[in-house]
């Protein structure tokens, strides 16, 4: 993945093309960027009922955290630098974040295949034969685990398949959910070994979900 020189301004959603969602984001290509959107409310089902929660504030009080994009944005800047140099383009690295009309975004490098096309997830790939493929994957639990790196969202749908010259290669495209922050009532992972056990355990989870026996 190539890092894509960036000069700092709200980027236009008019020609921007949606590409995807989560609970709390809406994701947009524009270009070779991704822009990820705040989504205004959270909806939550009781039952028969539903109530939409503003997202901001429903963060807020759910994990002590306001703004996901802004809160993501300096997990990225902090841990990226611990990360040796010659894997940091295995994470799509997030260029800026702010406001467009009262919206929160942040703006990030797209996972692009050789011939421009956008890259699949894992979970839409599917089960992976490559055995440099698994390397790095092994490789990169091995990077987040001995410096100390907690990116807890590891699955299917936060790494990309990226189709180079040379085979197939996994990049993360998510932090958000990064250390003990998001796990509010999980007492335990106050521990950093109980951090690392659970990270390490969504990398095994995802072997067992996409690596062929």
């Amino acid at each position: 993945m190539v890092v894509t020189v960036y000069t700092p301004h709200p980027p236009d959603l008019e020609s921007a093309v949606k590409i995807g969602e989560g609970k709390y984001r809406e994701v947009y290509r524009l270009r070779d960027f991704a822009i990820k959107m705040l989504k205004p409310s959270i909806r939550k089902d009781y039952g028969l009922f539903h109530i939409n929660f503003p997202s901001q504030l429903y963060t807020k009080h759910k994990f002590g955290i306001a703004d996901f994009n802004q809160f993501e944005y300096d997990m990225f800047k902090e841990f990226i630098e611990r990360v040796p140099v010659e894997f940091r383009d295995r994470f799509a690295h997030i260029h800026s974040v702010g406001q467009i009309d009262g919206k929160s975004y942040s703006l990030s490098d797209l996972v692009i295949n050789r011939d421009g096309s956008l890259s699949k997830t894992l979970a839409q790939y599917g089960e992976i034969e490559s055995y440099d493929f698994w390397s790095q994957i092994e490789e990169l639990e091995g990077v987040l685990t001995d410096n100390s790196i907690p990116i807890m969202d590891i699955r299917g749908e936060n790494v990309m398949v990226q189709e180079t010259s040379e085979g197939v290669a996994p990049v993360f495209i998510d932090f958000k959910r990064y250390g003990r922050r998001t796990y509010p009532v999980q007492f335990w992972l106050f521990l950093e070994k109980q951090l690392v056990a659970k990270m390490q355990r969504r990398f095994e989870r995802l072997r067992e979900l996409y690596q062929p026996s």
